[in-house]
């Protein structure tokens, strides 16, 4: 059994709309949906949910609105077993809605509406909390500074996943943001098209080299998901990349929150002592799961991860992780 974590994880939390299409509509015309649902979701939310489906003690930390939707979303963190006495309800705005359009393969195109979630602030009590790790996923880089800024004087290490409109800035708002937090991050996080779009390289490669030097100077750690091409982590701590592959378990039914998945595994597992290879295997194992289930925060169960983990020869590994 691993040492039993305390994870603090801050940012979105939203009701998911899916409607799943043959094939997304051109201007102006109609597609008929083949099903549609809803689901809790939010990159914050969904890490949250599978920190503590690791067996840890996980804390979320974010607003919704003070609406039947706010009100269902609490009630299922609660019956995942999330901490919810840090997420704040507003009267002024509604529980922020994301619409989801899957497409035959899987893929996804989402809109989305930040709603409450516009007014996440960081409780004092999260401030002087002990805990293991505090990871930061937001879109908006006003409610990034703020955070950043009100986590300077902990003494957790803060980890963040990074959105389109933060990657925009640049590499040097990622330096800014390791000065406001006054040291380095611990990892940080991205996709292909982040990635791309924070370094303005056309390639994965140059890009890769263009971000090298933010290892080791802004975080220890910085992981890109490359989708069905893998995942590779840069390190401070070693010249080599580490590249993993991709996992396929069955037929891919929603990539939604497969990106949350995978970090909040690769953060447990360094966390619990396993290398950057080992903990981007099992991240990779558990991304590979998630996407066989519709509905972002419907992460894969442990018993699932045990039985995909047996076929892969890493059950030891996942063991390791596991708090429960």
């Amino acid at each position: 059994m691993s040492y039993r974590l305390k994870i603090v994880s801050i940012g979105h939390a939203n009701i998911d709309i899916y409607l799943r299409v043959p094939r997304l509509p051109e201007p102006d015309s109609r597609e008929v949906a083949e099903e549609a649902y809803l689901c809790p979701g939010g990159a914050a939310l969904n890490y949250a949910v599978m920190t503590r489906a690791l067996g840890h003690d996980s804390y979320l930390v974010a607003c919704v609105g003070n609406d039947l939707f706010g009100e269902f979303i609490l009630s299922f963190l609660s019956s995942r077993g999330v901490r919810v006495e840090h997420v704040s309800r507003c009267s002024e705005l509604t529980t922020g809605v994301v619409t989801v359009l899957l497409d035959c393969r899987g893929m996804k195109y989402m809109i989305a509406y930040a709603g409450a979630n516009m007014k996440l602030t960081v409780p004092d009590e999260v401030r002087s909390m002990r805990s293991d790790l505090l990871y930061v996923v937001v879109s908006e880089p006003e409610i990034l500074e703020s955070t950043v800024r009100a986590l300077a004087n902990c003494e957790a290490p803060v980890s963040i996943g990074l959105r389109p409109q933060i990657a925009i800035r640049g590499p040097g708002y990622l330096k800014m943001i390791r000065d406001l937090l006054k040291r380095e991050l611990f990892t940080i996080f991205m996709n292909k098209p982040e990635l791309l779009c924070l370094t303005r390289e056309s390639s994965v490669e140059r890009a890769l080299e263009s971000i090298r030097h933010l290892v080791g100077e802004v975080a220890s750690e910085i992981i890109v998901t490359l989708g069905d091409e893998g995942s590779i982590v840069v390190s401070s701590s070693s010249s080599r990349i580490v590249k993993e592959r991709a996992l396929r378990l069955g037929e891919v039914v929603d990539t939604t929150g497969a990106g949350d998945v995978y970090a909040a595994v690769y953060n447990v597992s360094r966390l619990c002592g396993l290398d950057q290879a080992s903990s981007a295997r099992l991240a990779s194992l558990a991304a590979a799961a998630k996407v066989l289930k519709r509905g972002a925060s419907n992460v894969p169960l442990v018993s699932e991860l045990q039985r995909y983990a047996t076929m892969m020869g890493i059950d030891e590994l996942l063991r390791r992780i596991l708090a429960l």
